[in-house]
């Protein structure tokens, strides 16, 4: 099957960077029907391609970091994202779809900062029009990462209570329990990594010139993006953390895993 998901992974660079192409090329003779409908279909496209090659990303780096693990946390943190590499990125696909919008959002907002202040035609209703995509893209930003925290937080639980016997078992050999929850932070990071940088790279290489150009004259607005997907990320990470009483309450009952 993993042949299978590698050969559309493939496939899915292909469309991303026919999507990139698309979106670069688009010009004035397209006419704004034509522009609008071919970067609809471009954003649609990279974002289906993102989900092909997310899955595969996350299995790669999850053996990766299996063969170079030096402790017995990064071990069990790669074993856990291999056996569902698919699931694992299903929890966190939200997120790169938010990250893949919010950074070109937040360099094009930089931009027209820049022309805001530089010119005397932008008028206060288009400081308005700003003020409400800044709105616009700072609420779906939150609102995805409210969903994968507790997307992650329902699925972790679950999982624990799925794997009680692994967990009541590492639990008996004398494994710590820090270690165990580490073990989880872990695991959940790796899709959760792939997911917000590698949909970061791509959608910096979408508008390159207009992200250089915001972070050369508005940097506030990136630096503004950057804190907002590392809260994200915190924020995720900490709904992990927030079923750790399920972990103890599984570890305190073992008679129940029998």
């Amino acid at each position: 099957i993993y042949d299978v998901i590698a050969e559309l992974s493939r496939e899915g660079v292909a469309v991303i960077v026919v999507g990139l192409a698309v979106m670069q090329l688009a010009g004035q003779n397209w006419g704004v029907t034509g522009i609008a409908l071919g970067y609809v279909v471009a954003l649609a496209a990279i974002m289906t391609a993102m989900n092909l090659i997310g899955p595969v990303l996350t299995r790669w780096i999850a053996l990766l970091r299996r063969r170079r693990a030096n402790d017995l946390a990064g071990l069990l943190s790669a074993r856990s994202a291999l056996e569902d590499p698919k699931a694992a990125w299903r929890q966190v696909a939200p997120v790169g779809i938010a990250t893949f919008i919010v950074v070109p959002a937040g360099s094009v907002l930089g931009y027209l900062n820049t022309i805001a202040t530089s010119s005397d035609l932008v008028g206060p209703a288009d400081l308005r029009l700003f003020a409400d995509f800044r709105t616009v893209a700072i609420v779906a930003v939150v609102v995805a990462f409210l969903i994968v925290g507790c997307a992650v937080g329902i699925t972790q639980a679950a999982e624990i209570l799925d794997r009680r016997a692994t967990y009541v078992a590492l639990d008996r050999v004398g494994v710590p329990r820090s270690l165990m929850q580490r073990a989880r932070r872990r695991a959940v990071w790796i899709p959760l990594g792939v997911a917000t940088i590698g949909a970061a790279v791509i959608s910096t290489a979408l508008v390159f010139l207009v992200v250089v150009i915001s972070l050369t004259s508005s940097p506030l607005f990136l630096l503004g993006v950057v804190a907002l997907l590392v809260l994200g990320v915190l924020f995720v990470l900490a709904a992990v953390q927030a079923t750790r009483p399920v972990l103890q309450g599984v570890l305190a009952t073992p008679e129940r895993a029998l």
